[in-house]
């Protein structure tokens, strides 16, 4: 019983992990993204 209950805690773990990597990467995309907009209005 006990194993069942930390592979489940391993895994939820994980899939946490993986999902706030993904998050952190799309959100620092749209960071560099929008100050590649900014610069371009500053230029123009």
């Amino acid at each position: 019983m006990m194993n069942i209950t930390r592979s489940i805690r391993l895994f939820q773990k994980l899939l946490f992990s993986t999902r706030d990597h993904f998050f952190n990467k799309t959100l620092n995309n749209r960071y560099k993204i929008g100050l590649l907009g900014v610069n371009l209005l500053e230029l123009s």
